[in-house]
């Protein structure tokens, strides 16, 4: 009767086998977590602008996506909050949500949420900065000292990047 078994050489070739093609999987899963991770970054932005577009819609005043630098992390990077507005004025920088009504979120910065991922820049269609979107009540946007439409780009370290256009008519489409 012959003994079962495995030598201690084949189990070492299948562990160097399956250590094999683990080792060339892994950067092509990390792409793909990168990639989606980009992808629901951009998401987020979308659903942000519409909700942004909503509430100027529901409420009458004009609101906002308002972009500023983040206080730390790679460069270029944006963190933003959602404001509105009120007797035709904004609320200041260093507001917040716990002393002022009108500014509706804190700070938000994708690379906290996303790994890696960031809002990179705002730009209007002729490649000039642009800090903030606003909707009116109509559901328009209507930056002024703009050309649409303005595009929001969203980006992760490895160069991975969704870009978000709103037109002037309101219209929010990732690209």
């Amino acid at each position: 009767m012959g003994r079962r078994g495995f030598t201690t050489l084949e189990v070492i070739l299948v562990v160097v086998a399956i250590g094999i093609i683990a080792a060339a999987g892994i950067p092509t899963l990390l792409g793909t977590i990168q990639r989606y991770r980009t992808r629901t970054g951009a998401d987020q932005m979308v659903g942000e602008f519409r909700r942004v577009q909503s509430l100027a819609m529901i409420s009458g005043a004009r609101h906002r996506v308002f972009l500023r630098d983040c206080p730390s992390g790679p460069t270029p990077c944006k963190e933003y909050r959602i404001e509105r507005e009120s007797a035709s004025a904004w609320p200041g920088a260093s507001d917040g949500t716990g002393n002022n009504a009108n500014v509706l979120t804190e700070w938000v910065d994708l690379q906290r949420e996303y790994g890696g991922v960031r809002v990179r820049s705002l730009k209007d269609a002729g490649g000039v900065d642009a800090s903030d979107v606003i909707f009116d009540s109509r559901g328009a946007s209507v930056n002024a000292g703009v050309s649409y439409p303005l595009s929001l780009t969203v980006a992760n370290a490895a160069g991975d990047e969704r870009t978000i256009q709103v037109r002037s008519a309101g219209g929010v489409k990732v690209q």
